[in-house]
């Protein structure tokens, strides 16, 4: 039952707001509080997460004057209200926060029952939930995990008889750096030796050991950073030249093919040494290196596939069956399907040997439980097994821990502690996986912007130990959900210029990864603003891959507006065509209608559009749905000359809607002036007081009073006064003097 608040109860809510806001208004603990008086049967929802400037107010069956009430009652940390809708009977409101620390929380008065809201500014600061952050990822918590692969020393040397010392001492500072990289050390001193041998001309008599050290030194420098140097070095010398150890090169060079995203001649060269070798070992780095590469580039259904191959080819235990199964579990984690990946840790686990593949696999398995929501008991008795690994997943697990509880020193902070593992951690893959997790950090504080400026400064520190496409695979991951919180926040504010500005900068750069969902309002926000961001094509792609029924809706009808706003005629009608044909019977079909009523219109098909309004007019909700209809309604009825009709329609709407949407005054003087002749002096003189409210209303009450004076008759003052001289009771005396409904338009 809806009722008016009364004044006394409104202005003590309105005191009592103002006074507990104020007071202590520059303390830690302000708060402002808004309080308004419901019946029984109202309830009320808040949506809305932290570091949202605004916050959506829904609220079921409202009292009357809930509007003013709220409005009434802005104060420090709410400082704007603004209504968004009429669904049913539900009424939308956005609450403007002053800032990302503002927190709103919904609470009852009993008696009388109020809806009660308070406004907080949070002392502590915010943190992610830790299921949105750990082992979301694929790569970074196994990165590298085929490792590189050197061939042993070749028996026939330059340090045997007869003993070329040039040659012996290249071939020992070889020797000696392939011991260093196996065993991590290091390898700053091996640089330089490794730049000057690239100028070092073929040992003709020892090519075997030459070839050796050339594999050496293209290792040496593609982990100094040095991809394109080593490239140059194996695509001129004879480092190819010996047949046993060309796979070798080969992986290298597929190795700077991946990084360099040349992902088709990578995948060729190590197909090349799947099919080619005899060799089981090189046979399965090769697949597994193939593995990687595919979900560095996307083909998660290849790699899904090539996993299930290599698991079943390596079904004993040992380094590389383990292997196969931690990678088929990252390419599930990379395909999302967390259930799926535990599964295969836990395979991976009863084949391990080696003690710290073991403690790689606990803390995956940490993460996945996590992930999976098992109890809280699974997921450290897992973590506490990892401890036994290296300083690498040490720190691994200082990271989770941190993400899960918080810093221990109570005058550190947890962007701060996260931010010294991302920039001192003494592991690269450890340190990138700190900035994706520092990045999610600050965007649940509000500053996405500085989100992304960690992820990108992150992507562009390229280190050898960590796979180009671990961190390829976090920066997207990362970059399309802070993407789309932000863009989700904007959109709430109706801040579409910012939405605009975003897609011109760090958004824009990973346009082809966002989800359809942020897509959807990235285009609406172009529409809002009249720019063509094209967008059309990046929806269309979305389509094609699949969504779920209710995304798909989303999207064409994303589509659709837009189609019809550019007035793109077969695009819009081949998409309405579809969208009946696939969703007519689902809670959108209005909307659907709608649109191919709009669409109908824009060719002046009166007819068509009215059928599909009245195919949905039972089903359509009340509120703002109701009155789209209507306004539609209405332009059909006036283009088919159905003026009377039209009036009715008109004054039904404006009946229902306490602030009508934009562009109804132009369509209401259209209406009253098709309407001279047909209309019923009740309901023109309804119009022309609606006309009065609106911008520009005035000008056709102006003109049906000169036109009447033309006429001989004297016509009193446009107001809305009821009585024998008003304009409302002898307008019909204008029109019998009008000789056309063209004269009264002119």
């Amino acid at each position: 039952m809806l009722f008016r608040l009364p004044y006394l109860a409104l202005l003590t809510g309105a005191l009592f707001a103002f006074t507990l806001s104020s007071v202590d208004a520059r303390a830690e603990d302000a708060r402002q509080v808004i309080v308004v008086r419901v019946a029984d049967d109202t309830n009320a929802r808040i949506h809305y997460a932290v570091g949202d400037p605004v916050a959506l107010l829904e609220i079921d069956r409202p009292p009357e004057g809930v509007e003013a009430t709220l409005r009434q009652q802005i104060g420090p940390w709410c400082s704007k209200i603004e209504r968004r809708g009429i669904y049913g009977h539900t009424i939308t409101f956005a609450l403007f926060l002053r800032d990302a620390t503002v927190e709103p929380k919904l609470g009852w008065g009993k008696k009388p029952r109020a809806l009660r809201i308070q406004f907080t500014p949070q002392s502590s600061a915010a943190r992610p939930k830790p299921t949105e952050v750990i082992g979301r990822v694929a790569g970074l918590g196994a990165s590298n995990i085929h490792g590189y692969l050197l061939p042993p020393p070749p028996a026939r040397h330059p340090c045997k008889k007869p003993i070329d010392e040039v040659q012996c001492a290249h071939f020992k500072r070889a020797v000696e750096a392939a011991q260093f990289l196996a065993e991590g050390k290091p390898v700053d001193t091996f640089e330089r030796w490794a730049f000057r041998f690239r100028f070092e001309a073929p040992w003709t008599l020892n090519l075997p050991a030459y070839a050796y050290t050339g594999i050496v030194v293209a290792r040496l420098l593609v982990h100094r950073d040095m991809a394109p140097e080593a490239e140059a070095f194996l695509s001129s010398s004879d480092v190819f030249a010996v047949e046993r150890l060309a796979p070798y090169s080969a992986l290298i060079l597929a190795g700077i093919y991946e990084r360099t995203d040349r992902h088709d001649e990578a995948e060729a060269l190590l197909s090349a040494i799947m099919r080619d070798t005899s060799d089981s070992q090189l046979r399965g780095h090769a697949t597994l290196a193939l593995l990687e590469l595919q979900i560095h580039a996307g083909r998660f259904i290849e790699a899904a596939q090539l996993a299930e191959r290599l698991t079943e080819s390596n079904a004993g235990d040992g380094d590389t069956a383990t292997k196969s199964w931690m990678l088929s579990g990252e390419v599930k984690i990379a395909m999302g399907d967390f259930e799926d990946a535990e599964k295969r840790f836990r395979t991976a686990m009863k084949k391990v040997k080696d003690p710290q593949l073991e403690a790689d696999i606990h803390l995956r398995l940490g993460d996945l439980t996590l992930q999976n929501r098992r109890p809280h008991s699974a997921t450290q008795r897992q973590y506490q097994r990892a401890r036994a690994g290296d300083a690498c997943t040490k720190e691994r697990l200082e990271l989770r821990r941190l993400l899960r509880n918080g810093p221990r020193a109570k005058h550190a902070t947890l962007e701060g502690r996260v931010a010294e593992i991302a920039e001192h951690g003494g592991c690269p893959a450890v340190r990138y996986e700190a900035s994706y997790a520092l990045a999610f950090v600050y965007s649940a504080l509000g500053d996405d912007a500085k989100a992304l400026q960690v992820l990108a400064a992150a992507r562009d520190e390229k280190n050898d130990t960590v796979q180009a496409w671990a961190v390829d695979t976090a920066y997207l991951e990362a970059t399309r959900e802070i993407a789309h919180r932000w863009i989700e926040r904007l959109s709430r504010a109706h801040e579409w210029p910012t939405i605009i500005e975003l897609m011109e900068g760090p958004v824009g750069e990973v346009r082809a990864a966002l989800d359809a969902p942020t897509l959807v309002q990235i285009s609406r926000a172009h529409r809002e603003m009249n720019v063509d961001g094209g967008y059309w094509a990046d929806l269309l792609v979305h389509l094609k891959r699949g969504l779920d029924e209710e995304d798909e809706r989303e999207v064409l009808i994303e589509l659709i507006e837009s189609y019809l706003v550019a007035e793109d005629t077969f695009r819009a009608d081949v998409s309405i065509g579809y969208f009946l044909e696939q969703h007519s019977d689902s809670v959108d079909a209005w909307r659907g209608r709608h649109l191919a009523a709009a669409r109908a219109l824009l060719d002046d098909r009166a007819s068509v559009a009215l059928a599909h309004l009245d195919a949905v007019e039972s089903v359509t909700p009340p509120g703002d749905p109701m009155q789209a209809g209507r306004a539609l309604r209405t332009r059909a009825l006036l283009i088919a000359g159905r003026f009377s009709d039209a009036a009715k329609s008109l004054l039904a709407w404006l009946d229902g809607s306490p602030t009508p949407t934009r562009g109804v005054g132009a369509l209401t003087v259209d209406v009253a002036s098709a309407c001279l002749r047909e209309c019923s002096s009740e309901e023109m003189a309804q119009l022309l007081k609606r006309i009065e409210t609106f911008d520009g209303g005035a000008l056709l009450t102006d003109r049906i009073r000169v036109l009447a004076k033309q006429r001989g008759l004297e016509l009193g003052k446009a107001t809305a006064q009821e009585g024998d001289e008003s304009v409302w009771k002898r307008y019909g005396e204008v029109i019998a003097a009008s000789e056309s409904l063209e004269e009264i338009k002119e």
